[in-house]
């Protein structure tokens, strides 16, 4: 939660930069509801041209990990809900 609150002050700019690594680390998050997956999912419904489309192509590029294919299915369940 506090990384989430420092991630939160950063610039969309910033947010973009570190897109990559951030939706890395929702592999090894404990619940599939977790504070960076709600941070994730909101910066991309906020800004869907600047962050959404890396966010749904990052996710759908990891769908091949058995591991991760529940968890990401329902990331972009949740986005492409949310996007309309």
């Amino acid at each position: 939660s506090y990384a989430v609150k420092c991630l939160e002050q950063m610039s969309l700019n910033d947010t973009e930069d570190f897109l990559m690594q951030l939706v890395q680390a929702l592999k090894v998050e404990i619940n599939h509801h977790s504070p960076l997956a709600l941070f994730l999912l909101t910066q991309a419904l906020n800004n869907r041209v600047q962050i959404g489309h890396s966010f749904f192509l990052m996710l759908k590029a990891e769908m091949h990990i058995p591991e991760i294919r529940s968890r990401f299915a329902l990331y972009l369940k949740c986005y492409l809900r949310g996007a309309g």
